[in-house]
């Protein structure tokens, strides 16, 4: 159960928000009466480059625009790939400012071209269409405020610390090749513990240039976007499985892939069927948690010959291969060949599962303790960016020195607001987003310490793991896969 000695959940009646006076995206687009209807297949198929088709499709707000060539010559770079054969509304909107997202409708308008409508979602229930639109007016009033705080009251911009974001980088990274260094030839153990803290900072690093949060080069962003590689998997895999499975739907059975890790031996996700293995989960999971980077070493190549990462298709040709093998290559010379050549199988492999073990927990624990938390289940035909709010949870929210120690993560609601907003903006915007979702009767929840998440996060899996769960806010556990419901 969640604390109310731990964590601050802040809500606000609704009807008390201040009225946005911008337009929605893609809001005046009117579908010709007699536009087609695009299936979910038909979507899904036309994923982008080294797809059956070649062509890359996205649907926004419903609509279904060719966004193929656009690709080419997006100012964003290679990332808009991701987008293709899915829906791109969470992606586009979240990741411009107040200030671009006129042009961006300008080129998705004049520079791709209209396909047709996106089927509903749910055929036997019209009011679930995907197309049919959600109330904007709460992300559209957080961007605006969000903007004009950056803007207008500080006198600043978005890309601000581009400089420092890309100093930390460079210096992480130099750090880091210099601990390889001294753990593979000279096998310091100094370094062995040294690296494993690296190994979580490079992760934290790479999670901000994948979402284009480092800087406003597409080069830097694309160059700190693969240390993952540098760490052992791929940058890829990362933006498919995180940019698009987690971001757009987090939380969500089915869709998005982090509430499934582990399924069906353990129970992230109250709809995850009951097994009994799940009964000791809460002590598993961290256990498992120091093996997490070795299983992305090797199931990356899995998802690769499948074309699919859990809820995801990916497309993928020739130079997505190239880099996948470089990236295996490189780590396998670095961490294995050159310690055991100089150091031996012995203490070469113990130093390995050391550092990577530290690394993983660094990483993960940060990460889990801020959606898998009771009553984070975002209820359905949510607008996306309340989406973000109700399957989230911050820590420390406000603090600068925490927000440095976890890549931002503990401004996890911050972040899933301004993906592509460098995480040294977040303890400073974090006022006014906590204000503006109290205003639209969100829960801002925030705990106050590292710690304490923790701990409700092992008690929510403690308590999952049986078989009679009921979450906070009433949504009942699967019962066993073989079992149903009276």
């Amino acid at each position: 159960m969640v604390s109310t000695q731990t964590m601050t959940a802040q809500v606000a009646p609704a009807g008390t928000a201040t009225a946005a006076k911008t337009a929605p995206f893609l809001s005046r687009f009117t579908p010709p009466a007699n536009a087609r209807t695009v299936t979910f297949a038909e979507l899904s198929a036309n994923c982008g480059r080294g797809s059956a088709t070649g062509r890359a499709w996205v649907s926004v707000h419903g609509s279904v625009f060719d966004i193929t060539e656009f690709t080419k010559v997006h100012p964003g770079g290679t990332q808009i790939r991701l987008a293709a054969g899915s829906d791109a509304s969470c992606l586009i909107e979240s990741y411009h400012p107040q200030t671009s997202i006129a042009r961006v409708e300008h080129a998705l308008l004049n520079k791709t071209t209209y396909i047709g409508q996106l089927e509903p979602r749910d055929r036997k229930n019209p009011d679930a269409a995907i197309n049919k639109r959600p109330d904007d007016s709460f992300f559209l009033d957080v961007r605006a405020r969000v903007d004009k705080l950056i803007r207008e009251d500080l006198k600043s911009h978005r890309h601000a610390y581009d400089t420092l974001g890309m100093v930390e980088a460079y210096l992480t990274l130099a750090v880091y090749a210099y601990a390889c260094y001294q753990v593979g030839v000279y096998g310091s153990w100094l370094w062995t513990i040294i690296l494993g803290v690296l190994t979580g900072r490079m992760g934290f690093l790479m999670h901000m240039g994948n979402h284009c949060a480092v800087s406003a080069s597409p080069d830097r962003n694309y160059f700190v976007g693969h240390f993952m590689d540098f760490i052992g998997s791929n940058a890829l895999i990362w933006g498919y499985e995180h940019q698009v499975a987690h971001h757009v739907d987090p939380n969500e059975y089915h869709r998005d892939n982090d509430c499934e890790i582990g399924a069906p031996i353990i129970r992230m996700h109250p709809e995850i069927p009951y097994e009994p293995t799940q009964k000791h989960q809460h002590i598993l999971i961290p256990i498992a948690m120091t093996i997490g980077f070795f299983k992305w070493y090797v199931g990356d190549f899995g998802h690769y010959v499948e074309k699919q990462v859990g809820n995801v298709r990916m497309a993928l040709d020739s130079d997505d291969w190239k880099q996948l093998l470089f990236g295996k290559f490189v780590w396998m010379m670095v961490h294995v060949v050159l310690p055991v050549y100089y150091q031996g199988w012995k203490l070469a492999m113990i130093q390995l599962f050391v550092f990577m073990g530290l690394g993983a927990h660094y990483l993960e624990n940060i990460f889990i303790v801020n959606h898998i938390q009771n009553g984070l289940v975002p209820p359905p035909n949510t607008h996306w960016a309340a989406k973000q709010v109700l399957a989230t949870s911050n820590w420390c929210s406000g603090s600068k020195f925490w927000n440095w120690f976890s890549g931002g993560l503990n401004h996890q609601i911050e972040h899933h607001m301004f993906p592509a907003m460098s995480y040294y903006w977040y303890p400073i915007i974090s006022d006014t987003v906590k204000q503006c979702c109290l205003e639209h009767g969100l829960t801002y929840a925030n705990y106050s310490s590292f710690p304490a998440a923790w701990i409700d996060m092992i008690t929510y899996l403690k308590d999952m793991g049986s078989e009679e769960f009921i979450s906070k806010n009433g949504l009942k556990g699967a019962p066993p896969a073989n079992k149903k419901e009276n």
